[in-house]
């Protein structure tokens, strides 16, 4: 309905405002992370690691635009609460500190971001070992689930970097 929107990042203002167009694969990628969620809140699923999904691709597939489509679904599926961190991943140990008390019994806790492993580049790694170390330390709490899209590389990366820490899981954009 809206305008074109070039060369700026897409947040949720323009997803309301009806900047990109709704695309059949986003019903696929909802339907998976639904599947996902379920899954994970799988009682002895917590041993696995902290839960990531990330939606990967190559740069200009519309990775950050499938991410929004899909948190807003998930939340009209009445998932969450859903934190959006955006491209602020040096908010995530941050974040992770305050979990406790944001979520009512029986709630699943998401936090989501865009981009959020360039370790070599940005020190993304000091984040993440953070925010990992603290959940580590509540091992009696529910771990939120992050939700994040990147480049394919990238989660390689996490992976190779903190896969005793995380669980991650995949779905590709082409």
């Amino acid at each position: 309905r809206g305008v074109v929107l070039t060369g700026q990042q897409p947040d949720l203002r323009k997803l309301r405002g009806g900047y990109f167009a709704d695309r059949r694969l986003y019903d696929e990628l909802a339907r998976e992370a639904l599947e996902w969620i379920s899954a994970e809140q799988q009682p002895g699923r917590e041993a696995l690691g902290i839960p990531v999904l990330w939606i990967a691709g190559r740069s200009g597939s519309g990775k950050s635009v499938a991410l929004l489509h899909l948190l807003s679904r998930l939340n009209e599926e009445g998932v969450g609460p859903i934190l959006w961190l955006g491209q602020g991943v040096e908010l995530l140990p941050d974040a992770v500190r305050r979990l406790p008390g944001l979520a009512a019994p029986g709630e699943q806790i998401i936090l989501a971001m865009d981009d959020p492993y360039a370790p070599r580049t940005q020190q993304d790694g000091e984040h993440w070992r953070s925010a990992l170390r603290t959940l580590q330390l509540r091992p009696e709490a529910r771990p939120p689930l992050i939700i994040c899209c990147g480049l394919t590389d990238q989660a390689r990366g996490l992976n190779e970097d903190f896969g005793a820490d995380v669980g991650l899981q995949g779905s590709q954009l082409s």
